[in-house]
């Protein structure tokens, strides 16, 4: 806190408030749970503070308070909405240098006005805000020269928090994702989902933060909603919608064997 004070007032000191890395951690809990706060890291990780300076009054009860800034008047933390504009502080630290290969030198320059990208694990995901529906969306992750690209797969915790932060830093309600119902005579909403790219065979998905609501049997495509990290909800695959991709530096392709028994053997 101290670091930060000081800073302020030596670049300006008229900032009133500065963003943190303190966020919500589950959106299912009441943000005015102490123990429901953590920093989080670009990987998804958090750390549990037990160092928790909070101003009279705060963190508040809303669920749209779920991000943390510091107010220099008062020394202390504030819970606030991730739509607010704000002065931010960077941290860097050296234990987390990296090389850069040429996958995150390409990821770095798709940056634009409209275009997100964050570069996780050696993984670039991009948040394009233009609005496709699924068919569309699922052969348009083309933007890498070199790399194959597909709708973003989230199998984790930490691929969700990454394209949770795509998606609320983009502003959008939701982002289609690489999860489709890839048989639409099953009536379970909850069974029958699969991770798919234009070109591999679909792998069943196992990682599934279903929402409380809004999914609906007859919708056989998938997006990420602001509710982290219950995500998940069915979107109908003719909708537009934004869309996440992500490009790896080695594309993995499944395949599958069929092994035939013969009758008596």
């Amino acid at each position: 806190m101290a670091a930060i004070e000081q800073l302020i007032t030596s670049y300006n000191d008229s900032i009133p408030y500065v963003w943190t890395g303190l966020e919500v951690i589950n959106s299912s809990v009441s943000p005015a749970t102490n123990t429901n706060w953590g920093y989080f890291y670009r990987k998804g990780i958090f750390d549990s503070p037990t160092y928790l300076p909070w101003a009279p009054g705060n963190p508040s009860a809303s669920s749209t308070y779920n991000r943390t800034l510091y107010k220099k008047a008062d020394n202390g933390l504030y819970s606030g909405s991730s739509t607010t504009a704000n002065s931010y502080v960077c941290e860097y630290e050296e234990a987390l240098k990296q090389t850069i290969t040429d996958l995150e030198q390409k990821c770095a320059n798709l940056t634009s006005s409209s275009i997100l990208t964050l570069f996780v694990n050696d993984v670039c995901y991009v948040l394009n805000p233009v609005n496709k529906n699924y068919k569309d969306a699922k052969v348009s992750c083309n933007a890498l020269s070199g790399y194959n690209g597909h709708l973003a797969h989230i199998r984790t915790m930490g691929e969700l928090w990454v394209a949770e932060a795509l998606r609320a830093a983009a502003d959008v309600p939701y982002a289609r994702i690489g999860i489709e119902k890839t048989n639409t005579s099953i009536t379970d909403v909850y069974t029958g989902w699969y991770l798919t790219t234009p070109t591999d065979q679909p792998i069943l998905a196992t990682f599934l933060p279903w929402a409380t609501y809004g999914n609906e049997a007859d919708q056989y495509s998938m997006g990420i909603k602001g509710d982290y990290p219950k995500s998940f909800e069915t979107i109908m695959s003719s909708g537009a919608r934004p869309f996440i991709c992500q490009y790896a530096s080695v594309t993995t392709t499944t395949t599958t064997t069929t092994t035939t028994t013969t009758a008596g053997a």
